[in-house]
C-alpha cells in the first residue's frame, strides 16, 4: 500500500492517478484499514503520505481523523497534505479542506482556500464571502482575503456577487475603503459572474483596464493533469535579484520567471523543498517583500510560491509584470507539464 500511495502522490495525469487509486481499491478492506489507520495515528511522515488516496477511497475517513491531527504536523506536512488532498481531486475534498482551514499554519492558508477555489464547490460560499468580509481566521492577514475573491470567481456562484461588489463599490470619506489589489481581486471575480455590470462599473472604479489583465487563469474542467497553472506566468526582460533574510545562511535568488503566485529562480545554494523564506527583491532603487515557501528543483532552478505579502507589494509586483507582459513573455501552458511534482505558481 505504501508503494501505491507513492506512486499515486507523483502522479502528473488524472488518468494515470485514477488507475491507481482502482488498484488500491482492488486490496479490498484490508488495504483499506491500512490507510485509515495511518491517517489517524501512524507518523506524521506517512499519514501525510496516504491522505491523498485514502481521500479518494474513504473521503469520510479522512474528513473523521485529519482535523483533529493536522493541527499538530509541522508546517511542511500541512502542506503536503493540502496539496495531496488537492492532487487526488475526490469529491468531498472541499468539506476538507474548509474543515483545515483553522488548524493549519497561517503560512498553508492561501494554498488551501486556492484549492478550495479549484474544487468549485458551492459548499466553500458562506466561509469564503466572510474571509472577503474580513472574518478571517486565526493568524491571517489581509493576502487572504485576496486569495478568497480570486476563489470566488472559480466557484461561479451568483450568491456571491452581492459580496464582491460590496468590496469594489465601498467608499470611505478620502477614497475606497479596501485596499486596491482586494478590489482588483473582487472586480475580475465579477468578471466573470456579472460582466455586464463588471464593464459598467469600470470607467467609475478608479481602476483601469490593464489593473485587470492578470487575472486567475480559468481551470480546465476536462484537464488531464492532475494539476493546473493558477496565474499567468511571465518572463521578465531582466532578471530581479532577491535575497532571503530570515534563513541562518541567507541566500541569492535570480528570478527570471514570475506570475502573482511565485515564479522559479536561480538560487546560489541548495534548500529542501518546504522551505519558508522571507524574499527582498531589488526593483532598482525599490524592494519588493514576500514571504514564500520553496517547491521544486526544476533543471537549473527551483520553484518558489507566494504565500503572504502586503496588498501594497502585491500592487508592486503586479506593477513589474505589466511592464513585462508581451505576447512573448507569457508562458502558453495554463497546466503544468508532467512531471514528477507539479508546482502550480
Amino acid at each position: 500500500m505504501e508503494q501505491l500511495a507513492s506512486r499515486f502522490n507523483r502522479c502528473s495525469l488524472r488518468d494515470d492517478a485514477e488507475h491507481i487509486s482502482n488498484l488500491a481499491a482492488d486490496l479490498g478492506e484490508e488495504g483499506l484499514q491500512y490507510l485509515r489507520t495511518t491517517v489517524r495515528g501512524g507518523p506524521v511522515p506517512e499519514a501525510a503520505e496516504m491522505v491523498g488516496l485514502l481521500s479518494k477511497l474513504d473521503p469520510q475517513a479522512v474528513e473523521v481523523f485529519l482535523p483533529g491531527r493536522v493541527k499538530n504536523f509541522p508546517r511542511i506536512s500541512q502542506d503536503r497534505v493540502v496539496r495531496q488532498l488537492s492532487a487526488c481531486g475526490a469529491p468531498g475534498r472541499c468539506r476538507i479542506l474548509l474543515k483545515l482551514l483553522d488548524h493549519v499554519d497561517p503560512l498553508v492558508m492561501p494554498l488551501v482556500i486556492d484549492e478550495i477555489g479549484v474544487t468549485a464547490d458551492r459548499e466553500a460560499l458562506g466561509r469564503l464571502m466572510n474571509i472577503v468580509d474580513g472574518d478571517l481566521p486565526p493568524g491571517a492577514g489581509p493576502f487572504l482575503r485576496v486569495r478568497a475573491a480570486e476563489a470566488l470567481g472559480r466557484i461561479h456562484a451568483p450568491e456571491s456577487v452581492a459580496a464582491l461588489k460590496r468590496i469594489v463599490e465601498a467608499k470611505k470619506v478620502f477614497g475606497w475603503a479596501h485596499p486596491q489589489e482586494l478590489r482588483i481581486a473582487a472586480l475580475q471575480a465579477l468578471q466573470t459572474l456579472d460582466p455586464m455590470w463588471a464593464l459598467g462599473f469600470l470607467a467609475k472604479s478608479g481602476l483601469s483596464q490593464a489593473d485587470l489583465t492578470l487575472a486567475p487563469l480559468a481551470m480546465i474542467g476536462n484537464s488531464k493533469f492532475v494539476r493546473q497553472r493558477r496565474h499567468t506566468r511571465v518572463r521578465l526582460q531582466k532578471p530581479v535579484v532577491a535575497f532571503s533574510v530570515n534563513l541562518n545562511q541567507n541566500c541569492r535568488m535570480e528570478i527570471r520567471t514570475v506570475s502573482l503566485a511565485g515564479g522559479v529562480a536561480t538560487i546560489d545554494r541548495h534548500l529542501p523543498p518546504g522551505t519558508p523564506v522571507q524574499l527582498k527583491m531589488q526593483l532598482g532603487l525599490r524592494n519588493l517583500q514576500a514571504t514564500a515557501l520553496l517547491r521544486d528543483y526544476r533543471g537549473q532552478g527551483m520553484s518558489f510560491e507566494i504565500v503572504d505579502m502586503s496588498l501594497e507589494e502585491r500592487g508592486k509586483l503586479r506593477r513589474l509584470l505589466a511592464e513585462n507582459l508581451s505576447p512573448a513573455s507569457v508562458s502558453p501552458a495554463a497546466h503544468c507539464p508532467p512531471r514528477r511534482t507539479c508546482p502550480v505558481v
